[in-house]
């Protein structure tokens, strides 16, 4: 008898709670968007189980940059594209707008204590440690490593020993493997070699912690963020190991480590600890190498989808390489 009494109490300090979030959040329902298609799903299926970024245009062309759509249970969320909205919520007034607690406790599970996890002064503090190593110089001595020759190679590899003569890539998949190799070499200075047939036991820890984070759920999560933590502790072994052997360089690692050491002298208060050391990195190639795979992909997509503009980009980048050609101001690619 006491269990049925604790389940009704529980349920009516849910239902509670559910009318005072309600009533209590400025009211959205003047927000033009589409209909609920269930109060238990609301439209998310339509959102997350069509192909991607199909809801999200049809919603953009419909209803504007701002739409209001219903998450479960009724729950009213924004789907926000207008860039002058973006720039002021991601840029202008990023501490008015916290993240929410259960991606907080996700990114906690797959990357630790690191910049995508902190909030409010403690986030200033990582930006502050990590603005050296992500500065314009910086990133420019990387601009270098993220090139696409390799893969470029691989595909023509593959291509010539195919009896058709013509192939199907997996490009996601393959830009992937090309972005985790400069990350690697850009971050750490390591050579993951994710191209090549020879790929480091190293690289294919990592790709197996990004499977687990991608297909398990979260209760999982916990042992995906101790893989994730191993592998990092054995980049930072490998090198303190170059650097005994004189090999060290201008990555990110470095200057990471380096500012969050002589910058800031000895307050503690102004450098990473350990964990946040570490959870920097399991970030910077996590977080790093998928979110350019992707963008990449998302522009190789439009760019087969709209020829026409595939051959203006191509006409510019040709134009681009011979004025560089004539003028010998940049370094000739080729075609």
């Amino acid at each position: 008898m006491d269990s049925v009494f604790i389940t009704a109490g529980f349920a009516a300090l849910a239902i509670v709670y559910g009318v005072y979030r309600r009533y209590s959040h400025i009211s959205l329902a003047d927000v033009p968007g589409p209909e609920s298609a269930s109060f238990t799903m609301g439209n998310l299926k339509e959102l997350y189980q069509g192909q991607a970024a199909d809801a999200d245009f049809k919603w953009q062309a419909q209803y504007g940059n701002i739409v209001r759509f219903k998450g479960s249970f009724g729950e009213d969320q924004l789907m926000i594209s207008d860039p002058a909205a973006l720039q002021y919520i991601f840029a202008k007034s990023a501490y008015r707008f916290p993240k929410p607690p259960d991606r907080r406790v996700l990114s906690h599970f797959i990357n630790g204590k690191g910049i995508v996890w902190a909030e409010g002064d403690d986030h200033k503090r990582h930006r502050r440690i990590m603005l050296p190593g992500f500065g314009g110089p910086e990133s420019k001595a990387f601009l270098s490593l993220f090139k696409t020759a390799p893969s470029l190679n691989k595909w023509t590899e593959t291509i010539n020993n195919s009896k058709e003569g013509s192939v199907v890539f997996n490009i996601p998949v393959w830009l992937s493997r090309a972005t985790l190799d400069a990350i690697g070499e850009a971050a750490f200075d390591v050579r993951f070699s994710s191209i090549d047939d020879n790929e480091s036991a190293l690289a294919r820890s990592y790709r197996n912690i990004i499977r687990r984070a991608k297909t398990h759920v979260s209760w999982r999560m916990r042992d995906t963020g101790k893989l994730a933590t191993s592998v990092a502790k054995q980049l930072v072994k490998d090198k303190a190991e170059m650097i005994l052997r004189g090999k060290g360089s201008r990555d990110v690692f470095s200057l990471l480590g380096g500012s969050s050491q002589s910058q800031y002298g000895y307050d503690a208060k102004a450098k990473l600890t350990e964990e946040e050391l570490f959870a920097q990195m399991r970030t910077i190639i996590f977080a790093g190498h998928e979110t350019t795979s992707n963008t990449v992909s998302w522009a190789l997509l439009e760019l087969a989808r709209h020829p026409e503009i595939q051959s203006r980009l191509r006409e510019e980048i040709w134009e681009t390489e011979s004025g560089c050609a004539r003028t010998r101001g940049c370094q000739l690619h080729n075609r």
